[in-house]
């Protein structure tokens, strides 16, 4: 619950001399600000969606449906975000739900999985990874094949409080997270991407990017300075 008309505007002449390079880049601003930054970012990043309903349509006051982001023109959309599952108690099923929704119209998912401190030092990340990525169960077949997948695998812990997993960590962790899609859910490993968010920011994002099993990362806090967020792409660029 960030961002402004001004701070699209600024982000998107900003981020325009990147337009040609070899960098993927996907801008999630809140409901109100999704035309806007659909128009501002047209030829320099995909737009996308913070959250979307479960529900298609109907008397749900305040939800946004699959069929109202894609009129919009949003093509990727964030699925069980770590603050939704914490704030407002998302769970798994829910989460599947608006994965279904959002494949009916084809718009690409991030579904974003990631353990507590309590989890971790208790030794249950792959367990409860496991769980948070059963909402996948939810797409059948058909849904599969349109859909392009994507992975954030933000640990909770390393958000905002200052503590940071290391590149090692989360490679590990990122490595588990293609084996059980593998495993489990082959039709959705092509074109897979797995994201690291965890208090990304330009002095510490190359050491992640380095990691085989990283493919980009889900960046918070470090995304609404235009300068902060220019400078973490100058950084991902230098990536060999």
């Amino acid at each position: 619950m960030n961002g402004s008309s001004a701070l699209v505007r600024e982000m998107a002449l900003a981020l325009s001399s990147m337009k040609q390079a070899s960098l993927d880049l996907a801008i999630f601003p809140p409901f109100l600000l999704l035309n806007e930054a659909v128009n501002a970012f047209a030829d320099v990043a995909l737009v996308g969606a913070q959250h979307v309903s479960e529900y298609h349509e109907g008397a749900f006051t305040g939800e946004i449906s699959g069929s109202m982001l894609k009129a919009a023109g949003v093509t990727l959309a964030l699925v069980g975000h770590s603050e939704r599952r914490q704030l407002y108690g998302e769970t798994d099923a829910l989460a599947g739900q608006r994965l279904v929704n959002l494949a009916k119209q084809n718009i690409d998912p991030i579904l974003c999985v990631g353990e507590t401190l309590t989890q971790r030092e208790e030794s249950q990340v792959e367990s409860v990874i496991l769980k948070q990525l059963s909402a996948l169960d939810a797409l059948s077949d058909g849904y599969e094949s349109e859909t392009q997948l994507t992975i954030a695998y933000e640990p909770v812990w390393a958000i905002g409080t200052g503590q940071q997993a290391s590149p090692d960590q989360a490679n590990e962790v990122h490595e588990f997270i293609r084996r059980r899609i593998r495993k489990s859910y082959p039709r959705l490993e092509p074109g897979l991407r797995v994201l690291y968010g965890g208090s990304v920011k330009a002095d510490n994002v190359r050491p992640f990017l380095q990691q085989p099993a990283v493919d980009g990362v889900l960046v918070g806090g470090a995304s609404l300075s235009v300068e902060g967020f220019v400078a973490l792409c100058t950084e991902a660029l230098l990536v060999d």
